[in-house]
């Protein structure tokens, strides 16, 4: 369910004693799947509007007394999996495709309607956009796996996919931290980072452009240009499923730009546990951590006397993950002693303080 104001302008559903302005009046929408027996009733007649009996977006009104209140019903073409509030506009998953709706007064009224995908959509998620020209762009998941993104040009009244993965890759939760990001979570208990292309290159996707990721290996259909492709850039492992992603602010540090680095991702696991996916903020601070990762491990490794392979086996685990540290080995450097501490900071050519200022900030930046 998703709530809206009348005004098309997004708020917040408001809490028990704050009520609404009538000049602000908030609408919840929720969005319902057909019944099993909806295509029996579809082929009797039972639908005179086209849809699926079930297949439905109620629409309720806030008023001014505690409680909810139907206004209309709008009967769509398939099961609604997910709602979202984008600028003033309802998006809604309907089936493979995704509607952007406007609020009617006796119906939801449709304004644009991409091409469906192959499978329907899962999960929706605003993308941030740093200029109201820019297209309206939203993230989704498919039921298959997939990922996407959409985009709304609002001068032009056009819906289109502007990228999608070329692979499945069994997401079942998405989070958008900024403007190009995605990160998902899937059910083997892998993070990914994707990066859509940048607004500079939007518009080039194809509007018939299909995603067919139901066996092992198939492909999207996308044009000869890279630009509608997702670009997998890193891989993190949790060993557990991914039950839910969500973003935090990320605080501002001593000596880093004025311009926030994007926010972190909190992860929670089907097993209970909870981990979070800090950004960091340069190149230099990147190559210094990963650094430190690998002087840590050997100091474990020469602890332990599995030193013989140890950078064979850490070179290997990189492949395919180069833009991820892992911070728990990351923390194991606080519980060296002062002589591996000092062999690891001589390593990578710093200081044992800078190594710990440097493993703090990651830190200070969650909220």
């Amino acid at each position: 369910a998703v709530s809206f104001a009348e005004n098309g302008v997004g708020a917040d559903m408001p809490s028990m004693d704050t009520l609404p302005s009538p000049q602000q009046q908030l609408h919840l929408v929720v969005g319902t799947a057909p019944s099993p027996f909806a295509a029996a009733d579809a082929a009797a007649g039972a639908s005179d509007s086209g849809g699926l009996p079930g297949a439905q977006l109620h629409t309720y009104m806030l008023g001014s007394s505690v409680g909810l209140t139907l206004q209309h019903s709008t009967t769509v073409e398939a099961g609604v999996r997910a709602v979202c509030e984008v600028n003033g506009l309802l998006a809604a998953a309907v089936g493979s495709s995704l509607c952007l709706f406007r609020l009617g007064t006796k119906r939801l009224l449709r304004v644009a309607r991409a091409a469906p995908l192959g499978s329907p959509i899962a999960t929706l998620v605003p993308m941030p956009s740093t200029s109201a020209a820019l297209p309206i762009r939203l993230a989704a998941t498919t039921v298959a796996g997939s990922l996407a993104v959409f985009a709304y040009v609002q001068a032009a009244g056009t819906l289109h996919v502007e990228s999608v993965s070329l692979t499945p890759n069994a997401a079942t939760s998405l989070a958008v931290p900024d403007t190009r990001s995605l990160v998902s979570g899937d059910r083997w208990g892998r993070l990914s980072l994707s990066l859509a292309p940048s607004s500079s290159k939007t518009g080039v996707m194809a509007k018939k452009v299909t995603v067919l990721p139901r066996s092992r290996g198939t492909k999207a259909h996308v044009p000869d240009s890279t630009a509608g492709q997702l670009e997998l850039r890193a891989v993190a492992e949790v060993a557990s499923p991914i039950v839910s992603l969500s973003c935090v602010p990320a605080v501002p540090t001593s000596g880093t730009s004025t311009s926030l680095p994007s926010p972190a991702v909190l992860v929670t696991t089907v097993s209970g546990a909870s981990a979070a996916l800090v950004p960091l903020v340069s190149k230099s601070e990147e190559n210094l951590l990963r650094n430190v990762e690998r002087e840590v491990e050997r100091e474990i490794a020469r602890t332990t006397g599995d030193e013989s392979d140890r950078d064979a086996t850490w070179v290997a685990t990189r492949r395919g993950n180069s833009r991820v540290v892992r911070g728990d080995v990351l923390l194991l450097f606080s519980r060296l002693d002062e002589a591996q501490r000092a062999s690891v900071a001589e390593a990578v050519d710093s200081t044992v303080d800078e190594v710990d200022r440097a493993l703090a900030t990651l830190t200070a930046r969650l909220a």
